[in-house]
């Protein structure tokens, strides 16, 4: 893959459930409007969340995968998806996705990405 012009960095722990959801919503808002990489990064989850981000690989060429072997917390994943990021440009959906939560707005992260 050469360089995208954008890195989508998205830290889990334990969201098995959520992964393939986001990853879609990700890849209907950015594919054929810019050349991106999704860069999920898993703190070592209990769940079988690292299992269905690479089961998802396959139909997803922009997705990787990168894994904690000991849980490092969130900062910590943050700043390994971002060291890892091959795009010109990056979006943390992690911090996306918890400052409107926290604000009480809307979480869905996918809304911002928007280019």
């Amino acid at each position: 893959m050469s360089q995208p012009a954008l890195s989508v960095v998205v830290p889990v722990f334990n969201e098995r459930d959520n992964v393939a959801p986001l990853v879609g919503e990700i890849t209907a808002a950015l594919r054929g409007r810019v050349d991106f990489e999704i860069v999920y990064v898993d703190d070592d989850s209990r769940d079988d969340t690292l299992q269905v981000l690479r089961s998802l690989k396959a139909a997803n060429p922009e997705l990787r995968v990168l894994h904690h072997v000991s849980q490092s917390g969130q900062s910590t994943a943050v700043r390994t998806g971002v060291k890892a990021a091959r795009g010109q440009q990056f979006r943390d959906v992690g911090r996306v996705a918890m400052a409107p939560a926290a604000e009480g707005g809307d979480p869905r992260p996918a809304r911002g990405l928007h280019p």
